[in-house]
């Protein structure tokens, strides 16, 4: 493949191409942006090598296990979604993430995310996360995406530990996922928050 001959390359996207390997890429070190979604990736353990790597999104493909990416310690934007993931508890090492994106998953445990304290943005819809206590440690967050889930999935989610967090700007959540009281709260100790009941 000629990718494997473009050492200095930094940023690429493969999108729905039905890739399934993309070993060539373990040249690539310099690659700071890289997106492949839409493909039937399942093993990415070449990524373990591209630590130059600030964005990375592996959407849409068929990957159960992220452990390799825990050295990928300058990632800033990291996107997962619509994948077979379980387990995040690697996400721990990568604590310049400001952008994260976990949607369409099978994580019900985010509690390694109490770490990730320059996160600005996070979306956590349609897992089976029921409870988002952890996330009052993330003083940085700005915007977050709570929603997707059925009833029968998740009994209510407490926003209450969203209180603590004066810099959120933007709330996305299912209006069957809360209280309507526990909503009150949050606009009136945060009157700067815009929450789009969905």
């Amino acid at each position: 493949s000629v990718l494997k001959n473009l050492v200095n390359l930094q940023s690429l996207s493969i999108l729905g191409n039905s890739v399934s390997d993309i070993s060539v890429l373990k040249n690539l070190v310099n690659l700071q942006s890289l997106l492949i979604h839409g493909n039937s990736l399942s093993d990415v353990s070449v990524l373990k090598n591209l630590v130059n790597l600030q964005s990375l999104s592996i959407n849409g493909n068929s990957i159960s296990d992220i452990s390799v990416l825990q050295n990928l310690v300058n990632l800033q934007s990291l996107s997962i979604n619509g994948n077979s993931v379980s387990d995040i508890s690697i996400l721990k090492n990568l604590v310049n993430l400001q952008s994260l994106s976990i949607q369409k998953n099978s994580i019900s445990d985010i509690s390694v995310l109490q770490n990730l304290v320059n996160l600005q943005s996070l979306s956590i819809m349609k897992n089976s996360i029921s409870d988002i206590s952890v996330l009052q440690n993330l003083v940085n967050l700005q915007f977050l995406s709570i929603k997707g889930y059925s009833v029968q999935e998740i009994n209510k989610l407490s926003v209450l530990p969203l209180c603590k967090l004066s810099t959120l700007t933007t709330l996305k959540i299912d209006r069957k996922l809360v209280l309507q009281s526990e909503i009150d709260i949050l606009c009136s100790v945060n009157p700067n928050l815009n929450i789009k009941l969905l």
